[in-house]
């Protein structure tokens, strides 16, 4: 029903159908105010546009300057090109010693014994089944503390 309320209401006496509306020169003054409108729309969404990439390029930029200092704290260590800290140390292990006890003495923390099996899975896969155990004469990698 309230279709055609809203037809009726653009419906003159006399004129079937016809819309009722502004004259020719009213309808160029309202498409002047929409051209208007939109332009100022599409000229704030430039601005916003443009300071969004604006933010977005200094961001990149510290995140480049970020990455190239990461980069100068690591070198290659093994190969693969798994990358470590610099002061990465090596540890050999000492016949009846646990990674927890590595952990203890290089680290001062006994529960560290899961990051250096972590830093070491790739030299010794047993480690991902067993963490804590080690054989005499392996080179473990430390982390940095």
């Amino acid at each position: 029903m309230a279709k055609s309320s809203r037809k009726a209401d653009n419906v003159t006496a006399g004129q079937d159908d016809a819309p009722t509306g502004p004259s020719l020169g009213d309808e160029k003054r309202s498409e002047t105010v929409d051209v208007a409108f939109v332009e100022s729309l599409v000229n704030e969404a430039k601005s916003y546009a443009r300071r969004a990439c604006e933010a977005l390029s200094a961001r990149v930029g510290e995140l480049e300057e970020r990455a190239a200092a990461a980069e100068d704290r690591m070198t290659e260590y093994d190969r693969g090109g798994v990358k470590y800290p610099k002061d990465t140390r090596e540890y050999v292990v000492q016949a009846g010693e646990t990674m927890s006890q590595i952990a203890k003495s290089l680290l001062s923390n006994a529960g560290l014994f899961g990051k250096i099996a972590m830093w070491n899975y790739d030299r010794y896969p047993s480690l991902r089944a067993d963490s804590n155990g080690v054989e005499e004469g392996w080179k473990l990698r430390i982390p940095p503390e």
